[in-house]
């Protein structure tokens, strides 16, 4: 009998303390209110960009190409170098009978060294003015030819700039055509993108654009948009250039870009997960006193992973965490 009535108050108690464990979060949820994490409501920077990937150029660009078949005799710049425009990169030998430059060398010399002569002559009233016109016309005919023959033995750079590229090494033997060098000018840098419908609607000149390569940012601006699609890439071809006058970016090299295509410096910004939506809107909850309240709210710009809206204040409380557990009206614990 006795050992009856142990086992009974033991199954009381058992069941007490079960009935009790399943009411324990609900009594707690109803006592406590519901465990949310805020996020104070305060003037925030909101921006939007629009990702590309695209390689970088020089501000300028342009490429020599060998005028004869030849060899090089000399390289007189290296990669990464900055030259002026008109000095001399590579030199092919004087001698080669196609730049017949020894010939004109010559005659230049002659000449210069005549119409030198015969100035000071002229000027002592020794000869007649139809003479000199003719002695002049003759040296600007033989400086011309030599200009010409120097060209064909002297590559020079036609901007001022840095050498990125050399093709060729000493010796080598080239045919005419062949590419010999790049000059760049890598103070400023430029790119090609190519947009959507969707992405151009949203750009417009002079936004700003970051372009990131290997750790390093430049920024830069949009400089010009297509107003039609191109054809071939069924795209809306747009540039932008760069400020890079550290010449920390390399010309030729695929980077990211950054188009930035909402910028406002105040703004009202909350996690666009939090932003659910009823039939009359779209909404977010506020804590006010350990209570949750419905705010409707008037989204107005949106990036991957925020929003900026209006409805709100600063120093109010949005749910964070929880949104999807409280509901207009009922109790929350405010937790770190």
């Amino acid at each position: 009998m006795k050992k009856f009535l142990v086992v009974s108050v033991l199954l009381v108690s058992l069941l007490a303390c079960s009935k009790e464990k399943k009411e324990s979060l609900s009594d707690i949820q109803k006592r406590e209110g519901i465990p949310v994490k805020v996020q104070e409501v305060t003037d925030q920077e909101f921006s939007k960009e629009l990702y590309f990937t695209s390689s970088l150029g020089g501000y300028k660009q342009t490429s020599e190409f060998s005028p004869i078949a030849t060899e090089v005799s000399k390289i007189l710049a290296k990669v990464g170098q900055k030259v002026k425009k008109g000095q001399t990169i590579l030199r092919f030998p004087d001698d080669k009978p196609s730049a017949n430059y020894l010939q004109a060398k010559s005659a230049y010399d002659n000449s210069a060294k005549t119409y030198n002569r015969m100035k000071k002559v002229y000027d002592k009233g020794g000869i007649s003015k139809q003479n000199m016109d003719n002695i002049a016309t003759q040296y600007e005919v033989s400086k011309a030819n030599f200009e010409s023959a120097s060209q064909l033995v002297e590559v020079t750079s036609p901007i001022d700039g840095v050498v990125s590229a050399i093709n060729v090494s000493l010796t080598d033997n080239i045919s005419q055509g062949a590419f010999l060098f790049t000059v760049s000018d890598l103070s400023k840098l430029k790119t090609k993108l190519y947009a959507s419908e969707a992405q151009i609607m949203q750009m417009k000149e002079g936004q700003k654009v970051r372009a990131e390569w290997n750790g390093v940012a430049i920024n830069g601006k949009i400089s010009e948009l297509s107003m039609s699609k191109d054809p071939i890439s069924q795209s809306f071809v747009c540039f932008a250039e760069f400020d890079n006058s550290d010449m920390q970016v390399l010309s030729g090299v695929l980077a990211d870009i950054y188009v930035r295509v909402i910028d406002l410096p105040k703004a009202k910004v909350v996690p666009f997960k939090v932003v659910q939506k009823d039939k009359d809107g779209n909404f977010v909850y506020v804590v006010e006193q350990n209570i949750a309240k419905k705010r409707y709210v008037q989204v107005k710009e949106q990036n991957e992973t925020m929003v900026s809206v209006d409805g709100l204040m600063n120093g109010e409380t949005v749910v964070l965490v929880g949104y999807n557990m409280v509901y207009d009206g009922g109790k929350v614990k405010v937790v770190q």
